[in-house]
């Protein structure tokens, strides 16, 4: 593989582009040392948990893109990617050909070094792994054929030609599936692989930059900021928490919407999952009362503004409607109340109609007891979902009873998170 670094100053005029290659530039830095511009510390642990959830379809890729787009958004995860039309001179799109099917590119151009004779050519893959073409070159003109396969990546790639030692870039053509939106199965494997340990964060890192370049991600511009304080319809507006007005882009479930490309979980109501008995009758509900494209104002839940898997914690007034109110109301879902200590919203009287109780003015909790496991006796671990690891509890050397539905005990010796 050519692991020649580009050396700066260079001058390369390609069809019409003037362009300058420095030593720093990305794409042709070792991958080894490739450094994407993420602290690697910041990435919250809950991540593995959504990417392991994700890889074993415990979850949706829309949710799992939620969660990596909120990362982005509030800064927590930085990526150096180039949006695809960012990209100079892209002379082609191929769509995959299916299973057992090959197309066939042709990869061509010209430069102005009159060079004739053997030309090597470097592929530039969406993931940043490169491989070689052999062609002949007339007076800087050459053409050569690729091949596309049902396998090969989706994204950008980037035609270099090599003549005495230097680079010249010469082509850019871009391959597409047949449904635009589709996450390559390489960085599902990657995200299994991070989840694991098996591969390091700039590694799964290099994924996240392949999603944003080919805008599967969207990430939020700076003509859509969050507020950090009350908006203008301050009536609705309580606490000191983000509070702020804009527009419904898509209606995910029965408790999770977008404004403003932002993920919106509601506060103290929850829905059955999608794939769960009343899933898509709660998100059919919600669809039904706040459509795509209505007006919605959002109230941040000052005792969780953590979030919750990326999502923002919230109540959201939508068409002159409390939606966490009315998905309780049409019994499509049911009151968290666990979470009625912390919530701020947890005396008003929708809450506490719904189980939230409030006496003498003093809010009081309705305690239930928690869901223990059976399978670990000594300890209070629920049952998944979610699946746990042992980096996810604080429990050490705890008796494990089979069948062991979080696999604690990996070498079945009845101890679970052995220290």
């Amino acid at each position: 593989m050519y692991q020649k670094r580009i050396f700066s100053g260079i001058l390369f005029t390609i069809l019409g582009f003037t362009l300058f290659f420095n030593q720093a530039a990305a794409q042709w830095t070792d991958y080894n040392e490739h450094d994407p511009g993420v602290i690697s510390s910041s990435i919250p642990s809950w991540i593995k948990n959504t990417a392991s959830w994700w890889a074993m379809d415990l979850i949706s890729e829309t949710e799992f893109l939620r969660a990596i787009e909120y990362l982005i958004d509030n800064d927590i995860m930085i990526v150096n990617a180039i949006p695809a039309t960012d990209i100079p001179n892209i002379t082609a799109t191929y769509t995959l050909p299916a299973s057992r099917q090959a197309e066939f590119v042709q990869v061509a151009g010209s430069f102005d070094i009159k060079h004739t004779g053997p030309l090597t050519l470097f592929i530039t893959q969406p993931d940043q792994t490169r491989f070689t073409l052999t062609t002949i070159s007339r007076d800087g003109t050459f053409t050569a054929t690729m091949e596309l396969n049902s396998e090969s990546q989706i994204g950008i790639y980037i035609v270099y030609a090599e003549i005495e030692g230097d680079l010249h870039l010469v082509q850019a053509f871009e391959v597409k599936d047949q449904n635009a939106s589709k996450v390559p199965v390489w960085i599902k494997n990657n995200a299994q692989w991070w989840a694991e340990d098996k591969i390091t964060d700039s590694d799964f890192i290099k994924g996240i930059e392949f999603l944003v370049s080919n805008k599967i991600i969207a990430v939020a511009t700076p003509e859509k900021p969050i507020p950090t304080g009350p908006g203008l319809t301050q009536d609705k507006c309580s606490g000191s928490a983000r509070c702020f007005s804009g527009q419904v882009t898509q209606v995910v479930d029965g408790d999770t919407i977008r404004v403003n490309e932002h993920s919106i979980r509601f506060a103290l109501a929850s829905a059955p999952e999608l794939k769960d008995t009343g899933g898509y009758e709660a998100q059919d509900f919600m669809d039904d009362i706040c459509p795509v494209g209505s007006d919605a104002l959002v109230d941040e839940d000052d005792g969780q503004t953590q979030g919750s898997h990326g999502r923002i914690v919230a109540v959201i007034y939508c068409n002159g409607m409390n939606l966490n109110e009315e998905l309780l109301d049409a019994n499509l879902g049911h009151l968290e109340s666990e979470f009625c200590k912390d919530s701020e919203f947890a005396a008003t009287e929708w809450a506490i109609n719904h189980g939230c109780k409030d006496s003498d003015s003093q809010l009081s909790i309705e305690v239930t007891e928690p869901d223990c496991d059976q399978s670990y006796p000594n300890v209070c671990i629920p049952s998944p979902p979610p699946d746990l690891d042992c980096s996810d509890i604080e429990y050490r050397d705890f008796e494990v009873l089979q069948p062991d539905p979080h696999k604690f005990d990996g070498n079945y010796d009845g101890i679970g998170c052995e220290s």
